[in-house]
C-alpha cells in the first residue's frame, strides 16, 4: 500500500525547486540520498518543514544522520534527522495547486 502524502508548500525556502503555494505528493523511503527533497518534523516541534539532504552520515549497517538546507537559504539547518524524523521524500510537485487547498482554510478561519 502505497503511504502518500499531500502537503502545501508555504515557504519560499526550497526557491524554484518547490515554489510557495505548490502541492508537494510525499512517500516515505527506506532510505534517503544526498540530493532528495525530503519533508521532515523539525526538532522539538510538531511543525512540518521540506529541505534538500546534503550530507548523509552513518555507514549503512549504522544509525544515518541526515543534514539538510533550502535551496534558498545560504546555510544547512541548525539540526540532524534520523530517519525516525523525515516524513519521506518529495517525488512529484504541482506549482500554485496548493493555493486552492490552502486559501480556503484561511478564508474560512477568518470568516468564522
Amino acid at each position: 500500500m502505497l503511504s502518500l502524502k499531500l502537503l502545501v508548500v508555504l515557504s519560499a525556502s526550497m526557491g524554484a525547486a518547490l515554489p510557495v503555494g505548490s502541492l508537494a505528493f510525499v512517500v516515505p523511503q527506506t532510505e534517503y540520498h544526498v540530493g532528495d527533497v525530503v519533508t521532515f518534523e523539525i526538532p522539538n516541534s510538531e511543525e512540518l518543514l521540506t529541505h534538500r539532504v546534503v550530507r548523509v552520515k552513518g555507514a549503512m549497517d549504522e544509525v544515518r544522520v541526515y543534514e539538510t538546507r533550502g535551496d534558498a537559504n545560504n546555510a544547512v539547518d541548525d539540526w540532524t534527522l534520523t530517519s525516525g524524523a523525515i516524513v519521506g521524500k518529495v517525488v512529484f510537485h504541482l506549482p500554485f495547486l496548493g493555493y486552492l487547498l490552502y486559501l480556503p482554510q484561511v478564508v474560512l478561519t477568518a470568516v468564522f
